[in-house]
This record gives C-alpha cells, structure tokens and sequence, in this order.
C-alpha cells in the first residue's frame, strides 16, 4: 500500500512541477529533446520570470526579436544584436500608445530620441546621457 501512495504523490510531484514551467520554459525543454532538428533550429532563451528574452539567436549567428509571449517581433537578421529599443517599441505599438523609441537596425537604440520638439541623448542601451533640450539644440554625436 505504501508503494502505491509513493507514486501516486511522486506522479502528482511531477505533473505540478511541469505545471509551474513558463511556456517559455516548457518550450526550450521541448526543443532541447527534439530529434528532428535542422539549420533554423531555434532553442529559445527564457527570463528569470519565465517570459522569452527579447533577443533570440540560432546556431547560425542570425537573430531574431520576441515578445514576452513568444511571438516574433521581426524577421531573422544577422544585422539584429540587440531587442530592448525593438521591443519597447513594439510595446506601444501593441498598447496603441506612449514613447515609441527610434531603434538602429541592429536593435539599439538611436542616440537621439524624440518626443515632439523635446529631444534627449541615451546611449546603445537607451540610457538617458543628457537632459531634454528642444530638438533644434540637441547634438548626440
């Protein structure tokens, strides 16, 4: 009888754990096992919190932008090293709204960033660097 209370509570112990896994998490252990791979195989990276990091690369060196959900954002680039502006910027635009940041094609973000006439200097990683000027005084370079 003990046998049987053993496993049926290591069985309900791994069926919850496998509950508590992210989509994004039960997604890369898929992936990691699968046998049928080939040269676009992606094994995607997860947060802390379980959401898809932002940049996802394949084996190939080519990246791509995602959602926290798991959907793309844009199109595999070999140009692509970054997605924080990508993402942001894909944010509002799914929220119909707010700062939509510039990005550069490789993800970053521009060194001028706009709002209307009100401008501001950030670095790559959309780090603010000065204070807001009008866009006709600001020089970022």
């Amino acid at each position: 009888m003990w046998k049987t209370v053993g496993f049926i509570l290591l069985f309900c112990a791994v069926v919850y754990a496998d509950d508590e896994k992210s989509d994004c998490e039960q997604d890369r252990e898929r992936r990691l096992n699968a046998t049928d791979v080939g040269p676009l195989h992606l094994v995607p990276e997860c947060e802390e919190n379980g959401d898809y990091a932002a940049l996802q690369c394949y084996a190939h060196g080519w990246c791509v932008c995602y959602r926290r959900n798991g959907d793309p954002i844009n199109s595999a680039s070999s140009k692509t090293k970054a997605c924080k502006c990508i993402r942001e910027k894909d944010d509002a635009n799914v929220k119909g709204g707010g700062f939509k940041p510039k990005c550069s094609k490789d993800g970053t973000y521009y060194k001028r960033q706009c709002i209307e006439h009100d401008c501001w200097c950030v670095d790559k990683d959309g780090v603010a660097t000065s204070e807001v000027q009008s866009k006709y005084d600001i020089d970022c370079d």
